[in-house]
């Protein structure tokens, strides 16, 4: 693979303080459009979900809030994703599935707000509700009526229609690889691409062994050993299953962070090329939108 570092965003800078993660990530037109995440106080429910808008030599051109206001404890902008007119952007309670505690206005396991936002940002408009926490929303690849959706941590696949939101289905994901953190659909009307990761952690021994690997051990401590495995894989929504998969190289961005633990875009033309390439944006806080163009035979 080629992989270039194409520009470099501050997506905290000035009054987003420096706690956001990045949550989605599109292209349209000569922009990138980014949702992140400022986590103020999770156990009280409070934080903030944007939409940024950026220039491709970096410049933040536009942001709008879409979190943290009347929905409160809603917060959690995820992957979002566009039409070629709109955004379409998921905002999720960030305690689902979890006991809610001193969290006010809590219900369980979670209500996620789909929004419609126009690319100006200037119109925000509430397209429907649902009772779990979406992490990820995914256009189809030839049905304008319907729209899927991914949960946090991706577990389960939902598919709803536009622009009532009527549930059309829901499936377990049937791929225990790795966590899907972004999905994006091809041209076929029965696959997504979808990217994510796998953290493992293994207890280190007083004996310096894990498994049948011996270790470093500074003097006699013990902790955990992090092993983090990325890929994509081409799913189908319907069925939740994995139709192929394939790992993505150990290749680490400047902060340390694998190519697939955020989101990405896939594109047939970007910045006035043409050619297959994916889009990630990695890093959380001060990072980069990474481009990979495949290596053909």
């Amino acid at each position: 693979m080629l992989v270039k570092l194409l520009i470099s965003l501050t997506l905290l800078g000035g009054a987003f303080g420096q706690k956001n993660s990045t949550g989605g990530l599109v292209v349209l037109n000569d922009s990138f459009y980014l949702t992140t995440v400022n986590v103020i106080n999770r156990a009280n429910g409070t934080g903030e979900g944007y939409v940024l808008r950026y220039s491709f030599n970096g410049t933040l051109l536009d942001r709008v809030q879409i979190g943290g206001r009347a929905q409160l404890p809603a917060y959690h902008a995820g992957g979002l994703d566009t039409d070629g007119t709109y955004l379409y952007v998921p905002l999720a309670e960030y305690h689902s599935g979890a006991a809610c505690g001193a969290v006010p206005n809590c219900t369980l396991p979670g209500t996620s707000y789909i929004y419609l936002v126009t690319p100006d940002l200037k119109e925000v408009k509430l397209l429907f509700t649902a009772p779990d926490h979406v992490g990820g929303l995914t256009l189809s690849g030839c049905d304008t009526n319907v729209i899927d959706g991914n949960t946090w941590g991706s577990r389960t696949f939902y598919r709803w229609s536009l622009p009532d939101g009527k549930l059309l289905g829901k499936v377990k994901n049937q791929n225990y690889m790795f966590e899907y953190q972004d999905c994006k659909a091809l041209t076929s009307c029965s696959v997504q691409v979808c990217s994510g990761i796998k953290n493992f952690q293994y207890q280190r021994r007083r004996d310096g062994l894990v498994g049948d690997q011996t270790v470093s051990v500074v003097g006699n401590s013990t902790g955990n050993i992090a092993f983090q495995s990325g890929g994509l894989a081409l799913v189908d929504p319907v069925t939740g299953i994995a139709i192929t998969q394939v790992p993505v190289p150990a290749i680490l961005t400047p902060l340390g962070n694998g190519l697939t633990i955020n989101p990405m875009w896939v594109t047939n033309s970007f910045n006035g090329t043409t050619g297959f390439r994916f889009l990630f944006a990695p890093d959380d806080v001060k990072g980069s939108v990474v481009v990979v163009k495949p290596r053909t035979p």
